[in-house]
C-alpha cells in the first residue's frame, strides 16, 4: 500500500471511531505540516495547506501592551490593504457582512476608534466582538441584544453566525443563527471567523480560501471546528466569499488568495497594530468641577506614581508624554487646595484624560478625595460616552449643592484616542 493510500485508510479508521463523517476528512485531506511564522511580537501565523484547502489563522497575545485593536470608523467603505494602510495596522481582516456601495452599512452593530455607526444597531440576527482600553475583549452571541455599546467598548464589529460557544463547534441553526443555512452556510465557501480564548487573552483570526482548484472552502461549522482546534471559546463567521482578506504587514501584505482577485471594497474591518509601550496623559485641575473652565488652578503640581511631575499652566492643564502603558495613580497638589487623586489606565500610543477636581479645605473638611473624571474637551465627533466620578464624603451643605449644579451640565470624557484642543 503506498504511503498516501496507508494515511487516508487511517485517517478513515479514525473517522469510525471518533464519529468525523468523510465528508468532512475529505475538507481536512492529508496536509503538509503547518507553515508557522511570528511576524511580529505576540502575532503568530499559522499557514495550512492540504489537497484541497488554502488556510490562514492569526493568533494574537491580547495580554501584551504592544497590541492594540482598531475596527473601521464611519463611514467606512475600503479594501482591506486599504484600510491597513491608512491606520497604520500591522494585520488587518475584512469585517462584517455589509453593503457594496456607499452609503455603507455593516449588518450588524460597528464601531470604530471610539465611534459608533449611527446607522448600525444590535439585534438577534447578529452577534459581535467588542475590545476596549487594555485589550479587554468580549464576543457577544447573537441571543444577546445590547441597546448601545457599554462605556469601555471602543472597537466592535459583527457577524453571523456563531460558530464556537465554550469550545464546541456549532450548526447553523436557532439561536446561534437567525438564518439556519441561508445564506450559504452549510456549502463550502471562501471565509473569514474571528474567536476568543476563555480567558479572553487570546484573538484568534482565521480566513479559508475557496473557489478555486486546491480550494474547496468550508461550511460554517467546519470553520467552527477549525477555530476550537486553535483555541477559541467563542467563535463567530463573518463575511467571506469574495470580501475574505487577510494583510499581514510583513509577509508581503494580503497573504490569502482573495475568490474576486484582490481586492474587495468592504463596509468595515478589523486591525491588530503594533505599538510602542507608551501612551500620552493629559487634563485639567479645576476648582470643584473638572468642567468648571471658570476657575483653572494653575501652577498646581500634578504627580504621577511612576514618579514624574508637571505644572499646570493658566488653563489649569498638565501633559505627560512617554507615560508607561498601564495603571497610574494621578495627585494634583496645589496652595490653597486639598490634595486630590485619580486613577488611569494610560493606553499604549494613545492620549489618555485625567482631569482632577479639587476643592478648598472647608469643602473637604476631612481631606476625602474630590470628584474628580477624565473629562475636558472631547475632540469633535468622539465622546467616551461617560464621565467616571469618586464620590466625596462628608463636606457642608453648601459644597454638594454646588457639586449637584455643576454635575448637571457636565460634559462627556474626552477620548483617549487625540489629545483635545488647547
Amino acid at each position: 500500500m503506498s504511503p498516501l493510500r496507508r494515511k487516508l485508510s487511517s485517517a478513515r479508521a479514525l473517522a469510525l471511531l471518533t464519529g468525523v463523517g468523510t465528508a468532512a476528512l475529505c475538507n481536512l485531506s492529508v496536509a503538509r505540516a503547518d507553515d508557522t511564522t511570528t511576524p511580529y511580537p505576540g502575532v503568530t501565523h499559522i499557514r495550512r495547506v492540504t489537497s484541497s484547502q488554502r488556510i490562514h489563522v492569526v493568533k494574537i497575545d491580547l495580554s501584551l501592551k504592544t497590541i492594540r485593536l482598531r475596527a473601521t470608523r464611519p463611514p467606512g467603505g475600503k479594501t482591506v490593504p486599504t484600510f491597513a494602510s491608512e491606520y497604520g495596522v500591522h494585520v488587518a481582516i475584512n469585517g462584517d457582512f455589509g453593503t457594496r456601495t456607499a452609503p455603507w452599512k455593516t449588518s450588524g452593530l460597528a464601531m470604530g476608534d471610539g465611534q459608533v455607526w449611527s446607522n448600525t444597531s444590535d439585534s438577534a440576527h447578529e452577534g459581535w466582538v467588542a475590545f476596549g482600553v487594555d485589550n479587554r475583549a468580549l464576543l457577544s452571541s447573537p441571543a444577546d441584544i445590547i441597546a448601545a455599546p457599554e462605556d469601555w467598548m471602543r472597537e466592535i464589529i459583527g457577524g453571523r453566525p456563531q460558530i464556537v460557544d465554550q469550545g464546541v463547534a456549532l450548526d447553523p441553526v436557532p439561536p446561534w443563527s437567525f438564518d439556519g443555512c441561508d445564506p450559504h452556510f452549510c456549502q463550502n465557501e471562501p471565509r473569514s471567523a474571528i474567536g476568543l480564548s476563555q480567558d479572553g487573552k487570546t484573538l484568534i483570526l482565521a480566513t479559508i480560501d475557496g473557489r478555486y482548484t486546491g480550494a474547496a472552502g468550508m461550511t460554517t461549522k467546519q470553520v467552527g471546528a477549525l477555530m476550537v482546534e486553535f483555541g477559541a471559546w467563542r467563535a463567530l463567521n463573518i463575511d467571506g466569499g469574495g470580501s475574505t482578506t487577510l494583510v499581514i504587514g510583513s509577509e508581503g501584505g494580503v497573504v490569502n488568495k482573495p475568490s474576486d482577485g484582490c481586492c474587495r471594497v468592504v463596509s468595515n474591518h478589523l486591525g491588530v497594530q503594533i505599538v510602542e509601550p507608551f501612551g500620552d496623559l493629559t487634563g485639567f485641575v479645576r476648582h470643584a468641577a473638572i468642567d468648571n473652565e471658570a476657575e483653572p488652578i494653575a501652577g498646581a503640581v500634578v504627580s504621577l506614581s511612576t514618579g514624574e511631575t508637571a505644572t499646570t499652566d493658566a488653563e489649569g492643564r498638565y501633559t505627560f508624554t512617554h507615560v508607561a502603558a498601564g495603571d497610574v495613580t494621578v495627585t494634583a497638589s496645589a496652595a490653597g487646595y486639598t490634595d486630590a487623586t485619580v486613577d488611569r489606565y494610560v493606553a499604549a500610543a494613545d492620549t489618555t484624560w485625567g482631569s482632577i477636581a479639587m476643592f478648598e479645605p472647608d469643602e473637604a473638611p476631612d481631606g476625602a478625595p474630590a470628584a474628580t473624571g477624565d473629562g475636558g474637551p472631547a475632540p469633535s465627533g468622539d465622546a467616551d460616552g461617560g464621565c467616571e466620578t469618586t464620590g466625596q464624603s462628608g463636606g457642608s451643605t453648601a459644597a454638594a449643592l454646588l457639586l449637584v449644579l455643576l454635575a448637571g451640565r457636565r460634559r462627556p470624557r474626552g477620548l483617549r484616542r487625540r489629545a483635545a484642543p488647547g
